[in-house]
């Protein structure tokens, strides 16, 4: 038989590709004709929906993730531990991982890296797919490298995804410089600061060669934190929001406003706070133990708030915190 460029029996078989039979063009008189027409356009279609859905799927697994200054890839949503007892707390961090989540924070005053490390090991996920921040609130360099030594050992892997100044202390500069140092030995992945303004975030910025990747502070529907937010886009620095549900007890979710909003998407006022930060590019860690929580927190991604809601939302905005600390509040910067 001819084997054609088609690779289809061709002669013998009456396929008859044009005028002889090893023509790569389809004779429309040959009785496979149609055959192969509805083959080809099979596959043609197959092949342009893998491709679809891996540039889909691509942008999907992307849209869930920050680039950060030196290049690596944070999750925009995580779980934050703080209060999660030592007795729960590796309890709901495997919890977590196995509804999905990807990112945790800790610190050696929520008194759990510990428990954070333990959870990650039971869930038997390679710590590489998991992305861990602790910090430091020690003042000076040599009180600042030993509270990291110590948050290592306690985690019980040799590195932290991120590593954050805590908040302003007497020396920062000592402090930041033994953070920089354990990021030049490979102890953490990234640095950054938390609770930082302005002014104590360009002492940093000014005198470091490690920039800050990340400023974690307080900010939720009533501390939208614009200002701050613009300063740290200028400077190549990630925000990221803490209480975002408004500190202990989730007092926002009771606003009227965003529960008018969240009826209207079919959504939780968790969510829409959630996806109100997220599309401001601002990352979140919501914090807690319920477990159908967990899994409803993390249900952001499938909707857009129109532009007339997130209006509404961003009145909300008081300007002001929960008074802590002071420096924070936006008169201060």
């Amino acid at each position: 038989m001819g084997i054609g460029d088609w690779g289809l029996g061709i002669g013998d078989w009456g396929l008859g590709i044009g005028p002889n039979p090893q023509s790569p063009i389809p004779n429309p008189q040959s009785p496979y004709y149609l055959l192969i027409k509805i083959i080809f356009l099979f596959l043609l279609i197959k092949k342009n929906k893998i491709i679809i859905f891996y540039i889909v799927f691509k942008k999907m697994g992307d849209n869930k993730y920050f680039t950060l200054n030196n290049g690596i890839k944070m999750p925009k949503i995580g779980l934050g531990t703080y209060q999660l007892s030592q007795g729960i707390c590796a309890e709901k961090v495997k919890q977590a991982i196995d509804l999905g989540y990807t990112m945790f924070d800790t610190a050696p005053s929520y008194d759990n890296e510990r428990e954070v490390g333990e959870g990650i090991r039971l869930s038997n996920v390679p710590r590489d797919k998991i992305f861990v921040i602790t910090k430091v609130h020690q003042s000076g360099y040599e009180a600042a490298k030993k509270s990291i030594e110590e948050s290592l050992s306690k985690f019980g892997f040799p590195y932290f995804d991120l590593i954050l100044h805590h908040w302003s202390v007497e020396d920062d500069i000592g402090t930041y410089r033994a953070i920089e140092e354990a990021y030049k030995q490979n102890k953490c992945r990234a640095i950054g600061v938390s609770n930082f303004n302005e002014r104590e975030f360009l002492n940093i910025y000014n005198n470091f060669e490690t920039k800050p990747a990340v400023n974690q502070i307080e900010t939720h529907i009533y501390f939208n934190q614009n200002k701050m937010h613009y300063f740290l886009k200028n400077h190549n620095c990630i925000h990221q929001s803490y209480s975002p549900f408004g500190g202990t007890g989730a007092p926002n979710l009771e606003n009227e406003t965003l529960k008018e909003v969240a009826e209207k998407y079919d959504k939780s006022p968790a969510q829409i706070t959630l996806n109100y930060l997220l599309e401001n590019n601002i990352i979140v860690i919501p914090r807690t133990e319920n477990e159908n929580k967990m899994e409803e927190n993390l249900d952001v991604f499938d909707f857009k708030l129109e532009p007339d809601d997130r209006k509404k939302l961003a009145l909300l905005d008081t300007g002001r915190g929960n008074g802590w600390p002071k420096s924070m509040e936006e008169e201060f910067y």
